[in-house]
């Protein structure tokens, strides 16, 4: 037991210093702006929200402890990208503990479960999933997998159910991490082979339940995916091609383990069968070692390793049908495992020699070393979107994905001079993309050149009709813009409202506060500019920042605003709990305009929570009588009605 305690400080000191660099590392623009900085939904910690994160799927996926998580991490540590990165490591630093311990139950060598955790920690290709915020999904859901095997392995051991319960319960959150987690039932049934167990009825019906699962699981992350659009082929068609490309990508997986070099965040399908032929032919191989050597400790690391990463060969392609590193996170251990047990085996075979031993132990740290290495140096790629996508295009310089986003990351930046190169290089190597035709139109917007825009607003339609209705707002931008411009008005004044404005309307608050921030900078006390600013501000919960700016706003208009500027206030006041001035600005806006449901609703609520129920329903039924659609106001009302009970809030 001491050793072992030796063995697993050693193990995570190792690796917390080759994933050192990742917590200098900042939010990139590849899913960290959709998940974390521009994400809504994890800007309160409440029931409610928690709720709504659990009914909802968000950006393609149903991942609500992933969700969840960020939730957290916001709420103490907003957007600080240090505590999401530690966050990370600190999730990778215990799934090494699980390994170990996994290990351990399965084969009781301290030698075996310490190489296996090792090369399951420092290999390069966990980096994209330890790196990149957006992959939590990866770590989360693996921490839970893990222990749903330890779990399971001690069920078999003593045979109490408790045991299999918590593996039930462990598979299910894995599940909530990430759907990649559907594939655990089929590993059951190989620890079982690998125990010696026999399948009886009792062995087959312990394990329906993690099948129902694995089946609701599975058929909505397909219908999601399937919604989103990204369940398709982008490169190739067919099942006999399907087969092939599982094939190339399975190959893929196997040459990267081997030699993780030339890693990248993306990798383009390869152009031709020929480039598939070496990684299709280093498969045949190893599938041919399996088959000869018929040894229980080989077929069940291969089998770990196939049956775990079996959804991400895509024989049903998604996104673009392409490999990536992430997705060998769980699925290596198995061929780590075997690549412990085979270790094991020579110090075995060199018994007292101790020359061959010591060859064998240099050998053994050398790799450890190198893998440790590459891993450190990888984490510098991943510091932000710009190092990323360079990164990318020094791999492969002809991917169109990676000039795209590096284009989308300087034009984000304000740098439209490199976004506009990186477009026109996106464009030369992908000519319809519509998606590249509408950014450079935007930037072409940005930089006043409205011809030009123009131009790409009508590409982007012709190559695909379904954007006539975009291609409507961008040529309305451009007119706006134009005619502001020819009016007088600053032109990066009025760029940065129409930024806001569609930040606002795409529910991007985030962006829309750093819009609306630098159109004050033209026009410092627009009252406008101060309001939707607020605006922002409430929708990510900064409730005091929002009032300082509806004060603002207020005061601008010498304290005759606009209606909706004290409704918005009033809504701040209502949610720091100060009822009463909530009240006046209702009422305030009443006076202004008494036509609006939500004012009274609203108003309402703050009566009820000072204990003026007459006023209170007073106001809800005159909200259900100006718009008897209002869900909210008729709840209130007939809530009230009924022995006053709690109302909701809207």
């Amino acid at each position: 037991m001491k050793n072992r305690k030796l063995l697993l400080g050693l193990l995570l000191a190792i690796t917390f210093l080759a994933f050192f660099p990742s917590l200098n590392n900042k939010f990139t623009n590849w899913d960290d702006d959709h998940y974390i900085l521009n994400n809504g939904v994890i800007r309160e910690l409440s029931f409610q929200n928690t709720a709504k994160i659990f009914t909802a799927k968000y950006y393609k996926d149903y991942l609500p402890l992933t969700i969840l998580s960020y939730d957290l991490e916001y709420t103490f540590f907003k957007l600080d990208p240090f505590y999401y990165h530690l966050d990370n490591l600190l999730l990778h630093l215990f799934n090494c503990l699980l390994a170990f311990c996994f290990i351990i139950l399965l084969c009781g060598n301290n030698r075996v479960a310490f190489i296996t955790a090792l090369l399951f920690a420092l290999h390069p290709l966990r980096v994209e999933s330890v790196a990149w915020l957006a992959e939590r999904k990866d770590v989360l859901y693996a921490m839970f997998y893990l222990l749903s095997l330890i779990c399971y392995l001690q069920y078999q051991k003593f045979r109490k159910n408790s045991y299999l319960y918590l593996a039930l319960t462990g598979f299910i959150l894995s599940c909530f991490s990430k759907a990649t987690a559907v594939t655990l039932p089929f590993l059951l049934f190989l620890l079982d082979h690998y125990n010696g167990r026999k399948y009886d009825r009792k062995a087959v019906l312990e394990k329906l339940p993690f099948f129902i699962f694995t089946l609701v699981f599975g058929v909505l992350a397909f219908f999601m995916q399937k919604a989103e659009e990204t369940v398709k082929i982008e490169k190739i068609s067919g099942f006999a091609d399907n087969i092939l490309n599982a094939l190339y990508n399975l190959g893929f997986y196997l040459n990267k383990l081997i030699a993780p070099l030339e890693l990248s965040n993306v990798y383009p399908y390869p152009a031709a069968l020929t480039g598939m032929l070496p990684l299709i032919a280093l498969l045949i191989l190893a599938v041919a070692a399996i088959i000869y050597y018929k040894n229980k400790l080989l077929n069940f690391g291969a089998l770990f390793f196939l049956a775990a990463i079996f959804p991400m060969l895509q024989l049903v392609p998604f996104g673009l049908g392409i490999p990536a590193d992430r997705y060998t996170y769980i699925p290596a251990l198995g061929l780590f495992f075997l690549a412990g047990t085979v270790v094991e085996k020579l110090y075995g075979e060199y018994g007292i020699n101790e020359v061959k031993r010591k060859i064998l132990t240099a050998v053994i740290v050398l790799v450890i070393m190198l893998l440790g290495a590459l891993t450190f140096i990888r984490c510098f790629a991943w510091y932000d979107g710009e190092t990323i996508w360079k990164d990318a295009l020094k791999k492969d310089n002809k991917y169109w994905i990676a000039d795209y986003n590096l284009a989308a990351y300087y034009f984000d930046k304000g740098e439209y001079a490199p976004a506009l190169s990186h477009f026109n290089r996106t464009l030369e190597l992908d000519p319809g993309s519509k998606f590249a035709y509408k950014q450079r139109a935007l930037t072409y917007i940005r930089l006043g050149e409205f011809t030009k825009a123009r131009s790409d607003i009508e590409s982007m339609k012709s190559y695909n009709p379904k954007e006539a209705e975009n291609a409507l707002r961008l040529y309305e931008l451009c007119d706006r813009l134009e005619s502001k411009v020819k009016r007088g008005i600053n032109r990066e004044e009025a760029q940065a409202v129409e930024d806001g404005r569609t930040c606002l309307a795409q529910g991007n608050y985030r962006g829309a506060v750093v819009s609306y921030t630098e159109a004050l900078v033209f026009n410092p006390g627009n009252p406008e500019y101060l309001n939707n600013k607020g605006v922002a501000l409430s929708a990510l919960n900064d409730n005091l920042s929002a009032l300082k700016e509806f004060d603002a706003a207020i005061k601008a208009m010498n304290n005759d605003a606009l209606p909706e500027y004290y409704y918005n206030r009033g809504n701040i006041f209502r949610k720091l709990g100060e009822h009463n001035e909530a009240v006046a600005d209702y009422s305030r806006a009443i006076k202004k305009e008494k036509g609006k449901s939500e004012y009274y609703n609203n108003r309402g609520i703050s009566y009820f929570n000072l204990k003026d129920y007459k006023r209170a329903l007073d106001d809800f039924e005159q909200a259900v009588l100006l718009n008897p659609g209002n869900k909210s106001a008729i709840k209130n009302r007939d809530m009230l009605s009924r022995n006053l009970k709690p109302v909701n809030k809207p």
